[in-house]
């Protein structure tokens, strides 16, 4: 959902050292070639995978269904992780302000995206797609459900919060980091093993679930490149390993442990296909245009929902609902991802426009 980190940080946006010989005994991130076309495919796939999901959310609830994509808000945010060791500290040294300040910057960026499209939703609809009632006084006094524990369904795009949370916590994170060379390693792993605690007491809290998520992308963005390449392309052992994930999930519903399985092996998989098809097909590069655009192509997809929502409650036809939503949604989303990178190509001032608010 970050693609904007991604642009950031492969063309090296904002910064100017790389790391230095002093960043030596700190452990190597994952070095990424300028923009990784697999990564971004692999974004792409889940924004259509989310696609998908809101679709059944909206229009078909059912939730033996909607387990099989249990993994997808954790795994944009396992992503956001990733490309903060995988991309931004394999060029920078970590003690740099500009590091910090461009991550605080887009945490808040994300903190205020997510405020205001919440206010805009509570403002402009009565109830949502599962008719919630809606309105900025449910909205402000349920704050400390939206803003701490998270989950309740009290907000629209809840995952954004989480990952702002993330890039917020990293100025803190990296100076531990540059102390302590296993710093983020040991903080992933304390917060996972508290996760899964909490989880069997049945008292996880969401935004800590989906938080732990980015600090375990974090520790997989030290694999290096080849590495990750190589371990995606056996993509028939990757696949038979799914298909036993989810005969597994078949029985239980996605637990936490699971959840992480689940993210590990579909996030591998949606890599190595992206490996192998390459970048030079119209649909590989309708998938990588997804990726590089996955925040903007969220929000537009949840808006294409909204509109038709409202315009199917009139009609009499509801076994036809839910294949014309996705296409309708997939159509609109890819139109209007189009106009957006067609439009900054050719107007300075759009794509000005577009960096000040997504950049």
């Amino acid at each position: 959902m970050n693609a904007e980190v991604h642009e950031a940080a492969t063309t090296g946006a904002g910064f100017s050292g790389q790391r230095t010989p002093s960043d030596s005994r700190l452990p190597a991130p994952a070095l990424s070639n300028p923009r990784n076309g697999a990564l971004d495919f692999t974004k792409g796939a889940l924004v259509l995978c989310m696609v998908v999901y809101h679709c059944f959310n909206y229009f078909y609830r059912d939730q033996n269904v909607l387990k099989y994509l249990h993994f997808l808000p954790p795994s944009f945010i396992f992503i956001t992780g990733f490309m903060i060791t995988g991309i931004y500290l394999a060029k920078y040294d970590p003690g740099d302000a500009r590091l910090h300040g461009r991550l605080f910057v887009r945490g808040l960026k994300l903190l205020a995206i997510f405020v205001g499209l919440n206010l805009a939703v509570n403002l402009l609809f009565r109830s949502n797609y599962d008719q919630r009632q809606l309105g900025l006084a449910s909205f402000v006094t349920q704050w400390e459900t939206v803003f701490l524990t998270g989950g309740s369904r009290a907000a629209v795009f809840e995952v954004l919060l989480p990952i702002s949370y993330l890039l917020l916590l990293m100025g803190v994170l990296l100076k531990g980091y540059r102390l302590i060379p296993n710093f983020l390693q040991a903080v992933a792993a304390v917060t996972v093993i508290g996760c899964l605690i909490l989880a069997w007491q049945g008292r996880l809290p969401a935004n800590l679930d989906l938080l732990s998520m980015g600090l375990l992308g974090i520790v997989a963005g030290f694999v290096p490149r080849p590495r990750i390449d190589r371990f995606t392309s056996h993509l028939a052992a990757l696949g038979l390993a799914y298909l036993a994930y989810l005969v597994v999930i078949s029985i239980w519903y996605p637990t936490y442990a699971l959840n992480i399985l689940g993210i590990c092996l579909t996030l591998a998989l949606f890599y190595g296909v992206g490996v192998q098809s390459g970048e030079t097909g119209l649909f590989q590069r309708q998938i990588i245009l997804l990726g590089k655009y996955s925040l903007l192509a969220y929000i537009v997809q949840i808006g294409a929902l909204q509109g038709l929502l409202r315009v199917m409650r009139h009609l009499d036809w509801s076994a036809g609902r839910l294949p014309v939503a996705l296409i309708a949604t997939s159509l609109l989303m890819l139109a209007a991802i189009e106009a957006v990178d067609y439009a900054r190509t050719k107007s300075g001032t759009v794509n000005l426009a577009y960096k000040a608010v997504f950049g």
